[in-house]
């Protein structure tokens, strides 16, 4: 094993590692989506990118540390607010929620090219779907995949308690 992950020698410690590193392949995921195909990301899509940066953090320091138990309990709380956040974002896609004032445009013009200037430089609106795969919207897969790795931390921490007792 490696010297500087010793909580990787525990049951605990393989399921918390997959899960960190599905955290950070999901970070991965979105800058690519943004940076090499154009797809510029909402506000509520920055915000939606921190609990797997957090997530993976903690996923990493736990197993350094050696305990990685309390780092599947953290990672699925950190996880739980991504996917309530996700389903907030999907809420306000569908128009079940109102939209939040960050996602909204700011400022008034005051001419005719601060207007172009303000379009041109505009976010996209949370509310709108801008890219959809497989009839879902991206952050519809976000609270997907959100859901199904807190699920996971959940189950990890629990299954490594009943195998380790």
């Amino acid at each position: 094993m490696l010297r500087w992950l010793p909580g990787l020698s525990s049951p605990a410690g393989k399921w918390l590692a997959a899960i960190g590193v599905a955290c950070g392949s999901a970070l991965l995921a979105a800058l690519v989506l943004q940076f090499m195909f154009g797809f510029a990301p909402c506000n509520l899509c920055l915000w939606e990118r921190w609990p797997y940066l957090v997530a993976a953090a903690a996923a990493l320091g736990a197993l350094i540390v050696d305990t990685p138990r309390a780092g599947l309990a953290a990672v699925a709380v950190f996880l739980l607010g991504g996917t309530l956040l996700a389903g907030y974002h999907v809420g306000v896609e569908q128009g079940v929620f109102a939209l939040p004032e960050g996602c909204a445009s700011a400022g008034r013009a005051a001419s005719i090219d601060e207007l172009r200037q303000m379009l041109t430089h505009a976010p996209p609106r949370c509310d709108q779907v801008n890219a959809a795969f497989l009839g879902l919207s991206l952050a519809a897969w976000n609270l997907v995949l959100s859901a199904f790795l807190t699920l996971a931390a959940a189950f990890g921490f629990a299954w490594t308690r009943a195998v380790s007792s």
